[in-house]
């Protein structure tokens, strides 16, 4: 066995998010390396040895990052290996919090999480780890765009000209794009297939573009052979499919849709080459956003300023609370949505603990918003150090914090809930004192329904609450 290295692996194939990242890590004593496919990281690892900490989006090119932990997992252990797993997609952070336990999966993030939870869950597994660290910065690599042209024409024809520039640059066999404009859906497909290939059908890719475009980040599979999240993003599968990149168009809330191209064999494509698909995504959705503007009827009541937003920046920072690092209700929703989802395909348990902090009005008005402000990170930090991986914690308003257990009966919840109780009661809180919180826990019934599980958790929580408070209910 090589023994771990000294530095920090950074697995991403956008530029620009690697690069922030990075940017939040510049106080740990480690080096950080970055790499933009799964191939680039395998020779990483095998040249320098298992990193000290490995941070992987999941979506990467050549090799993907479930491929690529499993492989590490032969040479290093979660001991020796702290492995901080990212996606933009709720489908792949559920798969990676169900496989956390064998692929030793420290942590399981959104790609978009702030500066400051990134820096708590680097801490954090590295205070799982032993070995001294040494620091060295290496510059960012340098992104490429490919450009393209608009076209003029219909909305379909607009459409069949990004799948054919798109089948034309990758010469794959098949190429498929997905729209919605308004309430109107299109779905356009280009095939290169022999006759031992069999059939497909671009229909058959709908509800999985569909769940493309509505995140915010491309989804790489280079080969769906034994990939652990396939069922997931695929419901229904992907007949013939064997490796497929999907980019979905920028985000806008009359505009969205995905730009696909798929492999019969296992597709191999680098991360410059994914940069470009991201480029045809892009123009596909100025050529049409530019259609609709020409054949709409102009709103005088526009400004011109809202043109310069960034809507899919946006829609990412109103995922998360900027205080806690946390989700927030609309982030976390999403994450709990698709754990329901598997407990019902799976007829395994779910619970959720629900914890309000008590007169925490006093602590506002005692010692000010920003003592207030301090305690709700410290209590966000606490949580991060108590749950598992895999678990879904959310800032769901105020002082009142939402943990989703997957795979854990009432009983374990109760125990874990008042834990999570007596560490907050004893947790140490400089100026301030100490501070207590009330907890509601809730198993998930029959019906498989997040809102009755829910009231459930909060009335309980109220009953702690007129039972004397700091207690569980």
């Amino acid at each position: 066995m090589r023994q771990s290295g000294n530095y920090l692996l950074i697995a991403m194939p956008n530029v620009a998010r690697a690069g922030a990242y990075r940017a939040a890590l510049t106080a740990t004593s480690l080096e950080t390396v970055l790499v933009r496919d799964g191939d680039e990281a395998r020779g990483q690892i095998a040249r320098r040895g298992a990193p000290a900490v490995l941070i992987l989006d999941l979506s990467l090119p050549k090799v993907d990052g479930f491929e690529l932990l499993r492989e590490l997992r032969q040479q290093a252990s979660a001991g020796e290996t702290g492995a901080i797993v990212v996606s933009g997609h709720a489908a792949i952070r559920a798969a990676a919090r169900r496989l956390a336990e064998p692929l030793g999966i420290s942590r399981v993030l959104p790609v978009d999480v702030d500066r400051i939870a990134l820096r708590e869950a680097i801490d954090a597994t590295l205070n799982e780890l032993s070995s001294a660290r040494t620091a060295s910065v290496l510059p960012p690599p340098v992104a490429t765009e490919t450009a393209v042209s608009s076209v003029t024409g219909s909305i379909e024809d607009l459409i069949d000209n990004a799948v054919m520039a798109a089948a034309r640059r990758f010469r794959t066999a098949i190429t498929v794009a997905y729209v919605k404009v308004g309430q109107q859906e299109y779905n356009r497909g280009y095939f290169v297939l022999s006759e031992t290939d069999g059939s497909v059908s671009a229909a058959h890719s709908i509800a999985f573009l569909r769940q493309v475009a509505a995140g915010s980040d491309p989804l790489i599979v280079p080969n769906v052979t034994n990939y652990p999240a396939l069922k997931e993003i695929a419901p229904v599968g992907m007949p013939q499919v064997r490796g497929f990149a999907a980019t979905p168009l920028p985000a806008h809330p009359d505009l969205t849709g995905a730009l696909c191209v798929m492999d019969t064999k296992p597709l191999q494509i680098d991360a410059s080459e994914l940069d470009a698909l991201e480029a045809l995504g892009r123009e596909l959705h100025r050529a049409i956003g530019g259609h609709e503007s020409r054949t709409a009827v102009p709103d005088p009541s526009t400004n011109a300023a809202d043109a310069a937003v960034d809507i899919d920046s946006l829609e990412r920072l109103a995922s998360a609370d900027p205080l806690t690092g946390l989700a927030n209700r609309r982030g976390g929703e999403k994450d709990i949505a698709a754990e329901i989802s598997r407990a019902r395909r799976q007829n395994s348990p779910l619970s959720a603990v629900l914890l309000d902090i008590d007169h925490f009005k006093e602590v506002n008005d005692t010692f000010g918003h920003q003592a207030g402000d301090y305690v709700l990170r410290e209590i966000s930090a606490l949580l991060r150090r108590t749950v598992r991986a895999y678990d879904i914690l959310v800032r769901w308003g105020g002082e009142e914090f939402l943990v989703v257990l997957p795979g854990v009966e009432h009983e374990p919840a109760l125990k874990l809930a008042e834990r999570i109780r007596h560490a907050i009661e004893n947790m140490p809180l400089a100026g301030i004192g100490g501070i207590t919180a009330s907890v509601g826990v809730a198993a998930l019934g029959g019906d498989y329904s997040f809102e009755a599980m829910f009231a459930v958790a909060d009335r309980r929580l109220y009953s702690a609450k007129a039972a004397g408070r700091n207690t569980v209910a």
